[in-house]
């Protein structure tokens, strides 16, 4: 385990990992046979909020009742492997940072390289994603009021 320069933990293998566990649980891979196909994954990714400022908070419902539920998967160590913010989402949801380094807008948007919705859909399987405060699907640009595009990249 290394440290970040803001002395954050950091696993490296965790997003490997992550991505194998959906994979498994989707696809029905042997090692995971025994578990039920999911009707839905929901995936909630809370930054710079910690464990007690939402689990077991009243005004956090939804997301109480997902983690509270029978087929819940609670991930409660998890940290990003850089900082900023933006590569982290990068390689969590496509494997790899895209060549983003930082916060800003990336160049050559949008991406078209593997990531877990296409993959998703390529299998025959929905995806739909959402990032509160987003003000319109496809929006490009890095921030409209509360949303960040560095939380949603």
């Amino acid at each position: 385990m290394k440290k970040t320069s803001y002395n954050q933990p950091v696993t490296e293998k965790l997003i490997p990992l992550f991505a194998f566990l959906i994979t498994s649980i989707l696809f029905s891979i042997n090692i995971y046979a025994q578990l039920p196909k999911p009707d839905h994954i929901v995936i909630v990714i809370e930054e710079n909020k910690s464990y007690n400022q939402i689990i077991g908070n009243s005004s956090a419902p939804y997301i109480n009742s997902l983690a509270n539920g029978t087929n819940a998967l609670l991930l409660t160590q998890s940290y990003g492997i850089t900082h900023p913010s933006q590569p982290n989402y990068l390689w969590l949801f496509s494997g790899d940072n895209q060549g983003v380094a930082d916060d800003n807008l990336p160049s050559g948007l949008p991406f078209t390289t593997n990531n877990l919705g296409a993959e998703l859909l390529q299998n025959g399987y929905t995806f739909k994603g959402y990032s509160e405060d987003l003000p319109s699907v496809g929006f490009n640009g890095t921030s409209s009021g509360a949303y960040q595009r560095k939380h949603n990249p």
